[in-house]
């Protein structure tokens, strides 16, 4: 019986390590998981700093055009104009779509039905003349 005692306890004293392997395993796991959420969170806070900050130059540079547009800095000069430029298209092509489009005037359209045309009759073909693989089985 030393034998079965000795296996018993070696039985015991295995899963005890193994729980405690497990339990530090687990544990790493769960470490693990909490950094990989808290790294996806700073990404997009971040994300969210740039698309505010990105805002924010958008509202800088547009105040920045309407307070210097005639007079820019030398720096800026060269954005300035490509703005200005911008703007005297988008105008000319506005206009060119209200001639095209015209200014609120509506255009009338006929809808005319046709008459509908007379069905050609069908031809009625006699069972016995139709061909072998359309003849029903019997």
């Amino acid at each position: 019986m030393a034998n079965f005692d000795e296996i018993v306890q070696k039985t015991a004293e295995t899963a005890e390590v193994i729980a405690d392997r497990s339990s530090v395993y687990l544990r790493k796991a769960a470490d693990g998981a909490k950094t990989v959420m808290r790294a996806g969170k700073l990404k997009m806070d971040i994300a969210a700093e740039k698309d505010c900050m990105r805002r924010s130059f958008s509202s800088l540079g547009k105040l920045y055009y309407q307070l210097h547009k005639d007079d820019p800095e030398e720096e800026l000069a060269q954005i300035v104009a490509d703005i200005a430029l911008s703007e005297s298209k988008i105008e000319a092509m506005r206009e060119e779509y209200g001639d095209i489009m015209g200014d609120g005037v509506e255009i009338e359209v006929e809808i005319v039905k046709d008459e509908p045309a007379e069905e050609a009759p069908v031809e009625e073909v006699p069972v016995d003349e139709a061909p072998a693989e359309d003849k029903p089985e019997e």
